[in-house]
């Protein structure tokens, strides 16, 4: 809290009677110490429980087992209707299944026969069709050989069959002979190739070091041209140097000391 300082304390007077809004005070009523009311019942004057709730046990009790008794029975009877039920469908499963596996015999055994019926019709028709083959083959080769014999004594006759060796050199040997032949020139022809490629190797490395070696030649000789020339001007520069001292003292002779 702080204090109020930037305006004046107010103060409110009111003349009203300061107890008039009071409540009236309740009417003191002291505290009892005594038992105002009570009521006098002695032992057994309202009932006895145990005679009383007899006759409520006897009720309860009674239909508890009654109802026991029937739940009991429908029990009985529905166990007893389970039972013939399913004395019924194991009876109607195992007649089911006994004949099922008699349809699935019968199946097997109508398959078998139409499988047996297949190969036994199969087994004639190769079986006739191999008589057939021999008979055919016999007729043939009979008929082949007689051909054939004609054949070979006309072509014979006419001169159709050539000598074995004159066969055997042109169909054996030639080609063989043109075959190793081609290998062994083309061989020769790929070592020639070779032979060319190594020769112009060391031909154009030749030139090339020649040319290097003209190259170096020039050089050598226009630093020997160049080393000449300046020894030459050397040479002069010196002649010209000697001379002029020979000079010198000549002009001294003849003429004043020369001026230091």
């Amino acid at each position: 809290m702080e204090e109020i300082l930037d305006r004046p304390i107010e103060i409110y007077e009111v003349s009203a009677d300061k107890g008039a809004d009071r409540p009236p005070s309740p009417i003191f009523i002291p505290q009892s110490a005594g038992v105002d009311t009570a009521t006098q019942v002695e032992d057994g004057d309202l009932f006895d429980f145990d005679v009383e709730v007899e006759n409520i046990l006897d009720i309860l009790v009674g239909r508890t087992l009654q109802q026991s008794l029937l739940e009991c029975d429908e029990e009985d009877m529905l166990f007893e209707e389970l039972t013939r039920v399913s004395a019924g469908e194991l009876v109607r499963a195992v007649e089911l299944s006994e004949a099922q596996r008699r349809e699935m015999a019968d199946d097997r055994r109508n398959a078998e026969r139409d499988r047996r019926s297949e190969q036994l019709v199969k087994a004639e028709a190769e079986e006739a069709k191999r008589a057939r083959d021999v008979a055919a083959r016999g007729i043939s080769f009979q008929t082949v050989s007689d051909v054939v014999g004609e054949m070979f004594k006309s072509l014979d006759a006419e001169g159709f069959f050539p000598d074995p060796l004159m066969t055997e050199i042109e169909q054996v040997f030639m080609p063989w002979l043109l075959d190793g032949v081609g290998a062994k020139v083309d061989s020769i022809l790929v070592e020639e190739r070779r032979a060319e490629a190594l020769v112009r190797g060391a031909l154009e490395l030749h030139e090339a070091k020649r040319g290097a070696a003209d190259t170096a030649y020039h050089e050598i000789l226009a630093r020997i041209e160049a080393q000449k020339a300046e020894e030459k001007r050397l040479a002069e520069e010196a002649s010209a140097a000697s001379a002029a001292a020979e000079a010198e003292p000549a002009e001294g002779a003849d003429g004043e000391a020369p001026a230091e």
